[in-house]
């Protein structure tokens, strides 16, 4: 079988059009079975300017972009005392210098690969990464093939999360903008802080349980799947769009809303 050519940046293409869920899972899952017993080739831009390997990041850094395709990310916030931030790589054996975690700095931002682009690699490598981050970030974009996502108490004013295959954990990040969530596959649970944030969670086919205070807005895309949003304040607006699965909302008991629903099959239960 030949070697199957794979670009680092698939996941977003895959993940662009959740709306169209169904489609994208059907796509998935033809990608899983032609890479069945092979290797992946996994390519990305500038690979030459990309260094390898754990280590500290001297210089500033308010951006983080990472593409992980098997194992685990993890964003926490840095230890006490620690200014700059650093990455820690391990996995389930022994790496070469080119499957090793592949970075580099661009101006202030942090991009973190997998491993070195045009490596070919087993699918069943492992590996688990950690970003410990000193600082207040900008922006916080990852996206993930099958690997689960943690994300500590972290601040950021925009995150992007894309996971194809795999769950994710939040506890206590703290948004201030915008936060993003799409999951394919998997389940999300966690909490944040979002006062004032937009908020998106798409998912094809499987569990979100996400608790949060205030948010200005928020908006839910269901192919298949049950959802749980909890709210210690009522957020401005909110819309959902599901074509299967089910859907809670908790808000405070003395919130004040509208609601309009259109609904070919399925019912509402509320308490207020």
């Amino acid at each position: 079988m030949g070697t199957p050519k794979r670009d680092g940046r698939t996941i977003k293409k895959e993940m662009k059009k959740m709306k169209r869920v169904v489609c994208l899972i059907s796509v998935l899952v033809m990608a899983l079975i032609s890479l069945c017993g092979c290797s992946i080739y996994y390519t990305y831009k500038d690979a030459e300017q990309y260094q390898h390997g754990s280590g500290v990041i001297t210089e500033e850094i308010n951006r983080l972009d990472v593409e992980w395709l098997q194992g685990e990310v993890q964003v926490l916030p840095a230890p006490e005392g620690v200014e700059n931030v650093v990455l820690e790589e391990s996995a389930n054996q022994s790496v070469s210098k080119n499957a090793e975690v592949h970075y580099l700095v661009d101006g202030k931002t942090l991009k973190v690969r997998y491993a070195k682009s045009g490596e070919a690699l087993l699918v069943m490598l492992q590996k688990n990464l950690k970003i410990y981050v000193p600082n207040k970030l900008l922006s916080m974009e990852i996206e993930a093939e099958s690997a689960d996502v943690r994300i500590g108490k972290v601040e950021t004013e925009d995150c992007v999360i894309r996971v194809a295959s795999g769950d994710g954990r939040i506890d206590g990040m703290i948004v201030t903008r915008h936060m993003a969530c799409e999951f394919l596959s998997g389940n999300l649970r966690g909490s944040a802080n979002c006062t004032g944030a937009d908020l998106e969670f798409k998912t094809g086919d499987g569990l979100i349980d996400f608790a949060t205070t205030a948010c200005r807005n928020f908006s839910v895309v269901i192919a298949r799947g049950d959802i749980t949003l909890s709210f210690n304040e009522c957020p401005t607006s909110g819309g959902f769009e599901m074509a299967g699965g089910k859907m809670t909302l908790y808000l405070p008991e003395e919130s004040d809303f509208t609601l309009t629903m259109e609904v070919l099959s399925g019912s509402l239960n509320t308490d207020f």
